[in-house]
């Protein structure tokens, strides 16, 4: 079985292990099909897609995901500077096929308009699920 995995940039610089193309995984994980944090970055297709988000601070993952990662997408979004905060512009997110997790991106100082890294789709083969 092959599932997509959000994994948010904050949460991985914080404490998550590095990961790149061909490693075997065990992640906690919660099941979160549609989850919004992607439908607004990368729409309602993308959110459908994604079955499970990585959960790197145990508040109740329902579960540990296995598997061996096939593909990684790093996820880039617009942010629009407005009275001294970056909002995020809903739907820009592009993909960006990467082999390994990348490390944090800073915040641009200056233009109105920045692209930050937001996280990454990661796609899981032989995935399995095991309920906690």
């Amino acid at each position: 079985m092959r599932v997509y995995v959000w994994v948010d940039a904050w949460e991985q610089q914080c404490c998550g292990e590095p990961f790149r193309t061909g490693d075997a995984v065990r992640w906690e994980a919660n099941r979160r099909p549609g989850a919004e944090r992607v439908a607004v970055r990368l729409g309602s297709e993308w959110a459908d897609r994604i079955g499970f988000a990585q959960e790197h601070h145990g508040d109740d993952p329902e579960g540990v995901l296995t598997g061996t990662i096939a593909k990684i997408d790093a996820v880039a979004c617009r942010r629009e500077r407005t009275a001294g905060n970056l909002g995020l512009v809903v739907g820009s997110g592009q993909l960006h096929e990467v082999r390994t997790d990348v490390g944090w991106v800073p915040q641009p100082a200056g233009d109105t308009q920045v692209w930050m890294h937001e996280g990454w789709i990661v796609e899981l083969r032989s995935a399995h699920f095991d309920r906690a």
